[in-house]
């Protein structure tokens, strides 16, 4: 037998075999590029929205760093920095906030960075340098030069304010050496100074409990960001110190950057997100290898008889293998490019915009060449590994099989068909088991469809609402001081950071609500704790750290104490965790212990050390006064003066025990807004027992719906023209952000599940035309021998259906696991998502699948009708 070994002529069969098949080579073609463009959008989507979400939140942190050793003296930072774990380092000291009456609605930080801190913390100046040391000279971002009304002018004088933690205000020149443009997704403004400025300026300060002023912060990067805790941890322990227990000597205060999402994955159920990642992994190799394979082996098995010619002239079955995987690699170069085009586009299109709408800021994300890089492999891989085994179904066949190869089954085994109950349902059944895997592969490549289209829909579904928006606001609307909805960076006195009695009066007399309430707080309170419990809240360890503490009762020691006075409107915004709420109003001297909510919205049990049934003894005031701690004299009248230096002290004190009446977990947007001492709740009656001491922190409505535009164009007109030192926040613009986040990931995952239901109907079309055009002469010859054109249509309608039929159980038992496995996996990683299992849309899906099969089943078996019986049994 004469063997061909000219690759030339092998090249050119193969280019001249494509140029006669030209509709299937476009089926293919098009199939891989709507495979390419599926990885490549969500390879695409992936890398930007990782990197943009990521440096989206590195920029609420305020750096790119893993993290940070908080609070560490200058010399302590000198060492960990040289720690072979940690590969690069940037050193910042904060000074204090700017106190210009400009920056009244911004948060406007002054410290030193070194160059690599203001690198990562994204403050490098883009015209300009950073402050040289022992100068008067500043770099900051141009909103605050926008705030002072000053150009974008390098070398002219800015006079500065800056209140430090214990309220002393420094008044200093200063000339500007750089500027950036400032990121409306960082948190505050910043401004750079000198070391030697700040060192000279807090020559002699002592700092207090939460005070910032002075407070040295070393960030750091490892070799990576997979454990980042853990790296942390090592290095700590590497010079003496620990991370875990606070009531320790030797800790060491540190931070995450939470803005890694490797390391959120890891620190969230890792063992749970490693398996929901590696079933969608999975699911997306098998079902495009599926569909790309089925398509070859229709393909082969369509032109079997053509191979089995070749062999007849010598080809061997190396050469035939080699054919199929040219032609495959020749497809797969016209399709693969294209794929990759669209999937970017569409992957930059989709990214953007997301990240534009849940993030309120669009980042500058690009493609990552490695995903590009993957899509390519995972294509590429795809078309070889599903061209292998149509290869040597192809390579193998021997030229008589071929010559009387029917369509279906070239395995040569004899089948014994049982003419018992004979229906055309069996007889369709009995055609569908010819080539079992075949039929399995279809009925796979359909059901991946369904269960992407599925998944998209309870994934967006299970978007809690209620979630999203408790996790931001608890009422239609939330009214306070501007100084309230800002993080303090120098902790106010609550006096000045509440609501006056003619600002509650008036917003009480404007707004129309249907239920409202004051979150009202105790001026200067204190609670006494015995010695065992205050090591449990603070950083005591040995008893001379107790002679910072007023002794009160024998054995316990006066600590600070936030207390709230809650009317019954505002008790039901508390998440009960033990006891009984309605107690806080029956009971004499009854008290709630709060405790904070994490981002997953759970308890934080170390936030309080008091359960039901404890004791609870508080110091309270009558009244108070005011004092200018600089001149030490008392201050009659607030207005028009700086309130920066002035506390108000409390007088008249006296002692009362609470009993715990139950505990209770607090959502953010109803507390002081920052953390630090025990919580208590009393109610609002309770409280206003000493009204002097008692103040408005903020003032809760929740309105009709029709009125809500009304409120909020109010709300907006008063704060930002006729009392700009009011704020407030509005479930609107939440709920709009929810439904835009909600929107936009239906639209991704519909779009992607859009393009596997084509790529399913394409092959499911492929799969009943190839079948129809292949067994031609087999359906000749049945209709010779007196099957009706009615009973062989419905035969074909009937096959048609049953691959839907098995797509659908396939989908089903699919879907089942990820609502079992996959949904309760987010729901523990994602904090507004709540699983909501439906099957609905996935069956009216299958439904449409069997309503097109039945469509071209009819139109393809009329086209093949036209051709004359005889003229079909003799086409070999």
């Amino acid at each position: 037998m004469i063997k061909v070994q000219n690759k030339k002529t092998i090249r050119n069969l193969t280019i001249k075999y494509m140029k006669e098949n030209k509709r299937r080579n476009i089926i293919i073609i098009v199939t891989i590029i709507l495979t390419t463009f599926l990885f490549t959008s969500v390879f695409s989507v992936a890398s930007i929205l990782k990197t943009s979400i990521e440096n989206q939140a590195f920029r609420q942190v305020g750096g790119s760093f893993h993290g940070a050793f908080k609070d560490v003296s200058e010399e302590l930072a000198e060492k960990l920095r040289v720690d072979p774990l940690i590969v690069n380092s940037g050193l910042r000291k904060v000074l204090g906030m700017g106190k210009n009456p400009e920056f009244s609605k911004a948060q406007v930080e002054v410290s030193f960075m070194d160059e690599e801190a203001a690198k990562y913390s994204f403050l490098m100046p883009e015209v300009g340098r950073l402050p040289k040391e022992n100068t008067k000279e500043i770099a900051c971002d141009t909103r605050v030069l926008e705030m002072l009304g000053k150009d974008l002018k390098l070398g002219q004088e800015i006079e500065l304010e800056i209140i430090l933690g214990n309220r002393k205000i420094i008044k200093d020149k200063f000339i500007l050496v750089g500027y950036w443009e400032y990121d409306d997704a960082m948190y505050a403004n910043q401004i750079l100074i000198p070391k030697s400025y700040v060192d000279e300026s807090l020559i002699g300060y002592e700092r207090f409990e939460y005070d910032v002023t002075g407070q040295v912060t070393l960030n750091v990067f490892f070799k990576n960001a997979n454990n980042i805790e853990e790296d942390l941890k090592t290095v700590a322990e590497n010079h003496g110190y620990q991370i875990q227990d606070e009531s320790k000597e030797n800790y060491l205060k540190t931070g995450i950057n939470w803005g890694y999402l490797g390391s959120q994955a890891n620190a969230n159920n890792p063992i749970e997100m490693q398996i929901t990642i590696g079933i969608l992994v999975i699911l997306i190799g098998i079902s495009r290898y599926m569909i790309i394979y089925n398509i070859f082996q229709i393909s082969v098995l369509q032109d079997i008889q053509f191979y089995g010619l070749l062999k007849t002239i010598g080809t061997t079955r190396r050469q035939i293998k080699k054919i199929i995987y040219l032609q495959g690699l020749s497809l797969a170069a016209i399709g693969i490019p294209f794929g990759l085009v669209l999937g970017g586009i569409f992957g930059k299109a989709i990214s953007y915009k997301f990240t534009a709408i849940i993030q309120d800021h669009v980042i500058d994300g690009k493609i990552s060449p490695i995903a590009l890089a993957i899509s390519v492999l995972f294509s590429l891989l795809v078309v070889i590994i599903s061209a292998r085994k149509p290869g040597n179904i192809a390579g193998k066949v021997s030229p008589v099989e071929a010559v009387k190869f029917s369509g279906l089954d070239i395995s040569g085994k004899k089948k014994k068909v049982s003419n018992e109950n004979f229906s055309i349902f069996n007889f369709a059944l009995e055609n569908l088991k010819r080539n079992i895997k075949k039929t399995i592969m279809v009925g796979l490549s359909i059901s991946m469809a369904v269960i992407l289209f599925q998944g998209t829909i309870n994934l967006t579904n299970g978007f809690d609402m209620e979630k999203y928006l408790s996790h931001w606001v608890i009422s239609d609307f939330i009214v306070g001081k501007y100084n309230y909805f800002r993080s303090p960076t120098i902790v106010e006195s609550d006096l000045f950071r509440s609501l006056n009695d003619e600002e509650v009066e008036f917003l009480e007399s404007s707004i129309d609500s249907e239920n409202s309430g004051k979150v009202y707080v105790s001026l200067n309170s204190g609670i006494a704790l015995t010695k065992n419990e205050m090591k449990n809240t603070e950083s005591i360890t040995d008893d001379e750290n107790m002679e910072n503490y007023i002794k009160v009762g024998g054995d316990k020691y006066l600590n600070s104490v936030q207390i709230y006075g809650l009317n019954k409107f505002m008790q039901g915004k508390l998440e009960l965790i033990d006891g009984d709420l309605e107690k806080l109003n029956t009971i004499d001297n009854a008290i709630v212990a709060i405790y904070r909510l994490d981002d997953y919205s759970n308890p934080k049990m170390s936030s309080n050390i008091k359960n039901v049934g404890d004791k609870v003894t508080i110091r309270h005031f009558r009244d108070y006064k005011l004092i200018d701690y600089e001149t030490n004299t008392e201050v009659e009248e607030l207005e028009g003066m700086d309130t920066s230096t002035i506390n108000p002290i409390g007088e008249d004190e006296y002692f009362e025990e609470y009993t715990v009446v139950a505990t209770a977990a607090i959502s953010h947007p109803m507390t002081y807004r920052y953390y630090g001492p025990l919580q208590f709740a009393l109610s609002e009656e309770k409280l206003l027992e000493n009204p002097k001491s008692a103040k408005v922190l903020a003032m809760h409505f929740d309105v009709e719906d029709s009125k809500s535009e009304e409120v909020e164009s109010f709300l907006e007109n008063y704060t930002r023209k006729i009392n700009k030192g009011l704020d407030f926040e509005s479930k609107n613009s939440y709920l709009s952000n929810f439904n835009d986040l909600k929107m936009l990931v239906s639209l991704a995952g519909i779009s992607f599940s859009g393009i596997l239901a084509l790529i399913g109907a394409l092959n499911y079309l492929n799969t009943i035309i190839t079948t129809m055009l292949a067994r031609k002469r087999e359906f000749a010859i049945l209709q010779a021998i007196g099957m009706t054109n009615k009973q062989l249509e419905k035969m074909i309608q009937i096959e048609g259906i049953c691959y839907v039929g098995i797509s659908g159980v396939i989908a089903i038992a699919a879907i089942i696991l990820i609502n079992t496995f996959i949904w309760p996996a987010l729901e523990k990683n994602l904090w507004f998502f709540t699983a909501k299992n439906s099957y609905t849309q996935g069956i009216l899906l299958l439904g449409i699948y069997i309503i097109i099969g039945m469509t071209i089943s009819k139109i393809g078996f009329r086209n093949l009708n036209k051709e004359s019986v005889v003229n079909r049994i003799g086409a070999v």
